[in-house]
C-alpha cells in the first residue's frame, strides 16, 4: 500500500522524532542525493558527501515530492558524520522554518494516512 517504513523508533531509541523511509532528495552544490531515512530532526544518506566535514554547517536544497508537484525547501544542516566506519552521511536540520516543518510534517502524515489526494503546502 505504501512505500513508507518507520525506522529507528523503539522504546530504547532516544530519538525525539520518528525516522521515515519515504522518498526525499537533498541537493548540495549541484549534486542530488537520495535520502535513506529522515525525520524532522535530520536525515541519513547511504553514501559520503564530498567536501562536507563533521560539525560544519551548510545550506542544502531539499526536494519533497507531492502528487501535485514538488516542494523545494532551502534548509541549513549541521553535518554529524560523513564516511568513516559506516560509509554514510548524517546531518541534523538547523532551525527549520515553519514552512519547512509544515511541508515535512504534511508529507510524512500523508504518507501514512491516505484520505484523499494529498495537497502540497503553500509554496
Amino acid at each position: 500500500m505504501s512505500d513508507v517504513q518507520v525506522v529507528g523508533h523503539t522504546w530504547r531509541n532516544r530519538r525525539h522524532d520518528k525516522r521515515l523511509k519515504a522518498p526525499l532528495t537533498v541537493i548540495t552544490g549541484e549534486k542530488p542525493f537520495t535520502v535513506d531515512n529522515w525525520s524532522l530532526g535530520g536525515f541519513i544518506i547511504r553514501d559520503p558527501v564530498v567536501d562536507l566535514v563533521p560539525e560544519s554547517s551548510t545550506q542544502v536544497r531539499l526536494l519533497v515530492p507531492f502528487p501535485d508537484g514538488e516542494v523545494t525547501l532551502d534548509v541549513t544542516i549541521k553535518v554529524v558524520r560523513n564516511g568513516g566506519d559506516e560509509p554514510q552521511f548524517a546531518a541534523n536540520f538547523v532551525g527549520l522554518d515553519n514552512r519547512a516543518v509544515d511541508a515535512l510534517d504534511r508529507y510524512a502524515s500523508r504518507r501514512f494516512v491516505r484520505s484523499g489526494p494529498p495537497q502540497s503546502p503553500a509554496r
